[in-house]
């Protein structure tokens, strides 16, 4: 269906109207009198919809038997993810050992509580407004965690008398809980006009928050295998450097992509991962240990995830500039 162009008329001392083509209105039995919704897009586009319309399921009822392949937390975070809103698990013999999964699934995700249940069933809701989440503050949280992880997993593989693998199984947890979240309302946004404008940024904007925030959760789970690392010995002082540059490289471009960069800031961003690129090498090229070279290894494929951020960063300055 092609763009119809349309002059926005003035009614009356402050009203504006605009007309539909009626081809448009017969195809979705649109009718005189009809009460529509409209909502800013962010973008500069105008969103109409029908009162109390919505593409995005509000329930969902999943029958689990002894034959389901998919575990149950599985379940509940594409559920979550989705953006449903209550959600109904049955089962004819019951959860049984599910039933301890399903409680530690439900804590790691926010607003999601079980509200009713029975033997056969058990129902779970995800209280939680639109406009109480940002996703920018939620991911500059994640960022925050991913890098505090990150931080600490290199401390327990450069010296292992140091004991936090509660801290690395904490942070670890709650990247997952704020990487949810932001899916969970990007998801939603692009099925429900009312999010999309809690969301307060653009949906080219929102994309750019989802994709940063799902690569900021890979580094925080590769981050957290250095913690298994074992001690690095008299080469822990060479590979600090690089483990530090890496980090710092990592939060750059988180923050370019929240604080929407200028060109030459990605620049400069650019200059730090050469700079990074060659740090590592030259650590690569002074040991010949396998456990220096394994955590190596590691910052190279979080050196990786970064770059992928970096981009993330520089689309969103062409877009804006251009």
């Amino acid at each position: 269906m092609s763009g119809e162009r349309r002059k926005l008329q003035q009614v009356g001392g402050g009203t504006y109207t605009v007309s539909i083509p009626k081809e448009w209105a017969t195809e979705q039995s649109l009718s005189a009198g009809e009460t529509l919704r409209l909502y800013p897009d962010g973008d500069g586009a105008l969103v109409v919809c029908r009162d109390g319309a919505s593409t995005a399921p509000a329930s969902a009822t999943l029958s689990l038997d002894d034959d389901s392949l998919v575990p149950i937390d599985r379940t509940l975070r594409a559920a979550y993810a989705a953006g449903v809103e209550r959600l109904t698990l049955r089962a004819a013999n019951g959860l049984g050992e599910d039933r301890r999964r399903l409680d530690r699934a439900v804590r790691e995700h926010t607003g999601m509580q079980i509200v009713a249940e029975s033997d056969e069933e058990v129902v779970v809701r995800t209280i939680l407004a639109d406009d109480d989440v940002s996703l920018e503050r939620t991911l500059v949280q994640l960022q925050f965690t991913t890098l505090s992880l990150f931080r600490t997993a290199v401390d327990r593989a450069l010296n292992p008398s140091t004991t936090d693998d509660d801290r690395i199984d904490e942070r670890r947890s709650e990247a997952r809980r704020l990487s949810g979240l932001v899916t969970r309302q990007f998801t939603r946004s692009l099925s429900r006009p009312s999010t999309a404008v809690a969301l307060s940024v653009d949906r080219a904007t929102a994309f750019d928050c989802y994709r940063t925030a799902r690569s900021l959760e890979r580094l925080a789970a590769m981050a957290a295998t250095l913690a298994d690392i074992d001690e690095c010995g008299p080469t822990a002082d060479r590979l600090r450097p690089a483990a530090d540059a890496t980090r710092r490289y990592v939060e750059r471009a988180t923050t370019a992509v929240v604080e929407r960069a200028t060109l030459s800031e990605i620049r400069a961003l650019e200059q730090r991962r050469s700079a990074l690129a060659s740090t590592i090498a030259d650590a690569m090229a002074a040991v010949d240990e396998p456990q220096p070279e394994r955590c190596l290894y590691r910052l190279e494929e979080c050196l990786a995830v970064g770059d992928r951020i970096a981009t993330i960063a520089l689309e969103a300055t062409i877009r804006n500039d251009g």
